[in-house]
Order: structure tokens, then C-alpha cells, then sequence
């Protein structure tokens, strides 16, 4: 099995289109956008919510709480849903493993 790497997970701010650059040390192996989510999203963080291996996306919309999670396979979103709403208080989130940029491919 390949050695986990971290990839780079970026987002325009003019329209939230969201692009993922897999990484091979310096060098980006593959690049491509994966799809816009609004202004009123924000990144919580990256971690395996499904258990296949690879980094997922968890979003809080900043009006309200609302938690969604995208699923990820490499540059594929195979699942988007909403999952919670944790309310408009400041809040943390911690995850177990903390939630970090982890692999969002396996190579």
C-alpha cells in the first residue's frame, strides 16, 4: 500500500468553486475542479467519514450551524448530505483523528 500523502483542497472565493490539487511531494500529479458550494459554507475540515481511506469534506453554512459532509473518491464527490445543525453558538470541531488535510486518493 502506498505511503498516505496530503493533497491540497482550494476554493475560489468569487463563486466557491472548489478545486483539488493531488500531490506528489513539489509536484501536483493531477489537478481538477470539484464543484462550487455557496458563500454561506464554510471548511470545517478534512477526515474518513465513510472508512474507505480517503479524506472527506465537512462544511458548516455559517447562518445557522447546518453540517453537511461531501464523500470523496479522488476528484469524485459519491455523496453530499446534510447531517446536523449544531447552531449559530461559536463552536470547535474536533474530530477522532483530529480532522486534518489527509489523503484524498489512494495511489
Amino acid at each position: 500500500m502506498a505511503e498516505p500523502r496530503a493533497d491540497i483542497l482550494f476554493r475560489r472565493q468569487s463563486d466557491g468553486l472548489f478545486s483539488i490539487f493531488l500531490m506528489n511531494g513539489f509536484q501536483v500529479a493531477a489537478a481538477q475542479a470539484i464543484g462550487q458550494v455557496g458563500p454561506e459554507f464554510k471548511v470545517l475540515g478534512l477526515g474518513d467519514f465513510n472508512g474507505d481511506g480517503r479524506s472527506d469534506i465537512l462544511f458548516e453554512r455559517t447562518s445557522d450551524g447546518l453540517i453537511s459532509i461531501f464523500l470523496m473518491n479522488g476528484f469524485q464527490v459519491i455523496g453530499a448530505q446534510f447531517v446536523g445543525n449544531v447552531g449559530t453558538v461559536p463552536t470547535a470541531c474536533y474530530g477522532q483523528p483530529p480532522l486534518s488535510p489527509v489523503q484524498l486518493s489512494e495511489r
